[in-house]
């Protein structure tokens, strides 16, 4: 399967990421490397082209038993870089596309930011010590706090004249406007749906592979189908619209998961979940003086600590 025929994929899609010849095997001692990576705004789907032409069967098991292409009376089996046919090495690419995706440190932040410009100072005697200095860029700085700062910030809802106050008496005869952010390391990873596609060439005759009531787009399992070049675009399309109906999967954009599979840094001041952000008003007490304005509570985001 060409490039060329990979990016008329995409012309379906614009927005979908396409990473051709991809390495997947970090850590691992050997290599691994898709032929196609398609990244849609719903999940991913790992790529394993074959060139074979014909009747493409097997023996029933289409997950343990060796896989065929029959050309009238020729039988020639269908070899794959890794296990005994194109599923075993398609399943093993695929985990380890969902093992680097899963591997990317996850946080779940707590942003509290003052508008408008506040004399710094008190967060310390409301926080006590649990607090870190972690960026300051000459008109914000960032503050992380401990799982017990979280809690007592979060649970109780701090007054504006509270964070005024321990604003106020951390800095001193200085103003800027601050974000406090909680960046613990948890275990919980995110769901990212990864599937495997297993692509013949056209009129490629796939219809004794796995099952389904479709001749050109089979399943083996859940995550995993088979299908020709020529129906691969109508596939990824229903691939992506079913990953849309599980409403647990956190949601990346199409750049950001690229990122991740390419290792690059993640900007975490620029963070996208399939989550509502919670929106709490903190009404004045304090007149005529600036100060917090509104405090935001995103439960569930995704993003790398800034330390």
């Amino acid at each position: 399967m060409s490039l060329a025929t990979v990016k008329a994929v995409k012309a379906v899609k614009p927005i979908w990421k396409i990473l051709p010849k991809h390495h997947v095997s970090r850590g691992v001692g050997y290599s691994q490397e898709t032929d196609f990576i398609v990244i849609t705004e719903t999940c991913v789907v790992v790529i394993e082209a074959k060139s074979y032409r014909g009747k493409i069967i097997t023996d029933r098991d289409a997950m343990n038993n060796q896989w065929f292409c029959q050309t009238g009376n020729h039988l020639v089996p269908i070899k794959s870089c890794w296990g005994k046919n194109p599923f075993q090495q398609c399943d093993r690419y695929t985990k380890s596309v969902l093992t680097i995706l899963q591997d990317y440190p996850q946080t779940f932040p707590l942003w509290r930011e003052f508008k408008d410009a506040i004399q710094l100072p008190t967060v310390k005697s409301l926080l006590n010590d649990h607090l870190t200095f972690l960026d300051f860029n000459g008109e914000t700085f960032t503050i992380g706090l401990s799982s017990p700062a979280l809690a007592k910030i979060a649970n109780e809802t701090p007054k504006k004249a509270e964070l005024i106050k321990a604003a106020n008496s951390l800095y001193p005869h200085q103003t800027m406007q601050v974000a406090i952010a909680h960046i613990p390391r948890i275990p919980q990873i995110p769901k990212i749906p990864v599937y495997g596609a297993i692509v013949f060439p056209k009129n490629s005759d796939i219809s004794q592979i796995g099952h389904g009531n479709h001749p050109h787009i089979r399943e083996i399992g859940t995550f995993y189908r088979v299908t020709t070049v020529d129906y691969l675009p109508s596939l990824i399309d229903c691939l992506e619209l079913e990953a849309a109906q599980h409403t647990n999967y956190y949601r990346f954009s199409p750049l950001k998961i690229e990122n991740l599979l390419c290792d690059r840094p993640i900007n975490s001041r620029n963070l996208e979940t399939g989550f509502l952000n919670e929106i709490f008003d903190i009404q004045p007490q304090l007149s005529q003086k600036p100060g917090f304005s509104s405090l935001s509570f995103l439960p569930k985001q995704i993003a790398k600590p800034l330390i």
